[in-house]
């Protein structure tokens, strides 16, 4: 567990552009050894400068140059010379010319440890650079090693594959073609707004659609002739997670010692310590990057690898995100540079489009069946509760884009021993709010009976005293459905399905299930956006009393209500209390989903993302999350909390399989959900997160 408490998941690379200079190779030389040393000092795996980096941007005819040429292979060993006092566990990135004895070629490298480790170059040079760069396709085995490379990881994880690519190839890079989990991008063009867009966008939809990390650096500082490259352009995704878009102010390069003898000391001390000022530290997630290599081939036996191990580290300016169903705006995405913030849903203006384009979804997803089956009626349980109120709202969707009267919805309210009055009250309100049919049927006579029919002993309040509650409702809604000509919607969501929280042929069943997609925290935004949604129907749904109606059951304790009230009339069972809090339950089947952590891993995870500095730094931002509820009652938890129920939840998940086997059908609208993500038998002899290692 130290390895988890440490938090070392992370490899952090640095993103420099550096201060070089037009055709002074001997000082771009020492310039990228300079701050190459301080990404050293810092602990980064990977330090990526743009591409030209070495003779400080595109020259023209001086690439002929007799002269120039000897200094690029001259001044090329002297780093390679330098970097043999580097560490072993450090490769230095950055663009160059690459010389051959047929050909020259706009290129970048990779150099580690004394030697070039890859190579690569730009496979169709642009119309500017034609004239002085060869194709790399004439003569790619001419070229001193390959485009891909291993990248060694410290502990249980496969190396990395990093490949390298140069300038506008990037925009023709198809990715089925991908081999790599690691992608670094190197360019030099001149910066305007169009290029600009047209790389974020390439980038971004290349990361996501090839499953892959992304570093795109762009240079900063060089200038030549009528091309002038003011801004440095930093991009890095990992997957469909955007860590950092930046193209930060460098016009204080030009303005301070601009005319200074670069031959001195101290100013390349000066000019180094300003590139690292403007330069980008972004931190991958190991585990993640591991999981983007199931769908790709094997990398060639003979592609050069790094000699040592790459340790992880801790993350260097990255927030985590403790509720990655919920929406976030792209502006607020972008006012902490993203940051490695999932998700990024920048299609959705705000929040009333995100949220009301799944109510819009549920509420055609229920339309369909009700015209598949040639259905009359919607019949659910209407506890008070969230779910079955996502689920009633879901029905009255249904009725309004399908133009149907409300009658199709028979909410029906089933209080039984545990009912308090607080949850009763809950659901006449929302049934008033909505002018829903009043239907209620009281359960206790008919368990009483039931637990006469089956000798259960007075005063025993066990599972089967619970259960059969659960049982008697679903009977009802079903008997309730065939009288009616509908069919039972179901109320069970997705959290609850995960922990197999509900009673198996119980509320369990059902025809349909709307919820069957949704985590419990996301449910109190949706409730929230409900009433905005609404507005663009003509009903006559007071929009205060509605809205009221729904803060109320979002701020009530989440509970199953089956035991008797306590003597003040109050429910005794508090589901977060038994089964720990929904928040780290979504946290934890959201990252097993969509990257497969290992125990510990999601261990460190969770403690970075629910840390007291994390939610200080989230508070402070742009960033938004649910409305108060009792979903969100906390936002920090400790190691030992998070530990507890990462436990409650591995436990439950395996052992509750049965259950999610016959679920019913549901519409899966968000990312991870339980038909597309993270399946497991039903039979497993043994729950493989109680390992212990030997």
């Amino acid at each position: 567990m130290q390895q988890s408490e440490q938090g070392k998941l992370f490899l952090n690379c640095q993103l420099i552009s550096p201060a070089c200079k037009p055709g002074n190779i001997a000082f771009n030389s020492k310039l990228i050894i300079a701050t190459a040393e301080k990404a050293i000092a810092e602990k980064r795996a990977l330090a990526v400068m743009p591409a030209l980096a070495l003779t400080g941007g595109y020259l023209e005819d001086l690439h002929n140059s007799g002269d120039i040429i000897d200094q690029v292979q001259h001044y090329l060993q002297d780093i390679l010379l330098a970097s043999i006092t580097w560490p072993t566990n450090f490769v230095c990135i950055f663009g160059t010319p690459i010389i051959t004895p047929t050909a020259q070629y706009n290129g970048v490298v990779a150099i580690c440890h004394g030697k070039i480790v890859a190579t690569a170059a730009q496979s169709q040079p642009s119309g500017r650079e034609s004239a002085h760069f060869a194709q790399v396709s004439a003569a790619a085995a001419a070229l001193p090693a390959s485009n891909i490379f291993l990248l060694p990881i410290f502990g249980p994880y496969n190396p990395l594959r990093i490949e390298l690519a140069v300038g506008d190839d990037i925009f023709s890079y198809q990715p089925a073609a991908c081999k790599a989990n690691v992608l670094i991008h190197v360019a030099d063009a001149p910066y305007n707004y169009a290029y600009a867009a047209k790389l974020q966008k390439t980038a971004a939809t290349l990361a996501e659609n090839a499953k892959l990390a992304l570093i795109s650096v762009n240079s900063g500082a060089f200038s030549a002739s009528d091309n002038y490259l003011m801004q440095a352009a930093y991009s890095a995704y990992e997957g469909d997670l955007c860590l950092a878009e930046e193209t930060p102010d460098i016009s204080d390069y030009f303005t301070e010692n601009c005319y200074a003898d670069d031959r001195s000391a101290d100013y390349l001390a000066k000019a180094a310590t300003l590139s690292y000022k403007h330069s980008l530290t972004c931190s991958f997630s190991v585990p993640r990057l591991q999981a983007f290599l199931s769908s790709k081939g094997e990398v060639p036996a003979e592609t050069c690898a790094c000699d040592a191990y790459f340790d992880l580290h801790a993350p260097v300016n990255r927030l985590f995100n403790p509720a990655p169903y919920l929406f976030q705006s792209y502006a607020a995405l972008q006012s902490v540079n993203f940051r490695g913030f999932a998700p990024c849903y920048s299609q959705s203006a705000d929040q009333t489009d995100f949220y009301g384009n799944l109510w819009r979804l549920s509420g055609l997803s229920l339309l369909k069946r009700l015209r598949l089956t040639r259905s009359r009626a919607l019949v659910l349980g209407l506890s008070g509760g969230l779910d079955s109120t996502v689920a009633v709202l879901s029905c009255y969707a249904a009725c309004l884009l399908g133009q149907l009267p409300t009658d199709y919805i028979y909410a029906v309210k089933l209080p039984g021993f545990g009912s308090s009055g607080d949850t009763c009250k809950q659901a006449d309100d929302l049934v008033k709010a909505l002018g829903l049919r009043d239907l209620t049927i009281n359960i206790t006579a008919a368990c009483k009976q039931h637990f006469s029919d089956i000798e259960q002993p007075a005063g025993c309040y066990d599972v089967a005293f619970e259960n059969a509650q659960a049982r008697e409702r679903t009977q009802i809604l079903m008997d309730k459905a065939n009288q009616v000509h509908g069919f039972v919607v179901g109320t069970g969501d997705l959290s609850e399905e995960c922990l197999g929280f509900c009673t198996y042929n119980g509320d369990q069943m059902s025809m349909f299930n709307p919820n069957i997609g949704i985590p419990k925290s996301m449910m109190p935004p949706l409730l929230a956006a409900f009433p905005s949604w609404l507005k663009q129907f003509k009903t006559s749904v007071s929009s205060t009393a509605l809205q009221a109606a729904l803060e109320a059951i979002s701020a009530h304790a989440i509970s199953p209500e089956l035991l008797p009230l306590d003597a003040e009339g109050q429910q005794q069972q508090a589901t977060q209390k038994q089964v720990g809090s929904y928040v780290l339950h979504d946290f934890f089947f959201y990252h097993l989903a969509d990257a497969n952590y290992c125990t510990d891993d999601l261990l460190t995870l969770a403690y970075l993302t629910f840390s007291p500095e994390n939610i200080a730094a989230l508070e402070k931002s742009a960033l938004s999350f649910a409305p108060y509820s009792n979903v969100f009652a906390c936002r920090t938890f400790s190691k030992e909390e998070i530990k507890a129920t990462l436990a409650i939840f591995s436990k439950r998940y395996i052992s509750q399989q049965f259950k999610r086997l016959p679920a019913p059908a549901g519409l899966n609208f968000t990312p991870f959900n339980l038909t597309s993500s993270w399946k497991i038998p039903a039979d497993l002899a043994c729950n493989p997160f109680f390992h212990q290692k030997y």
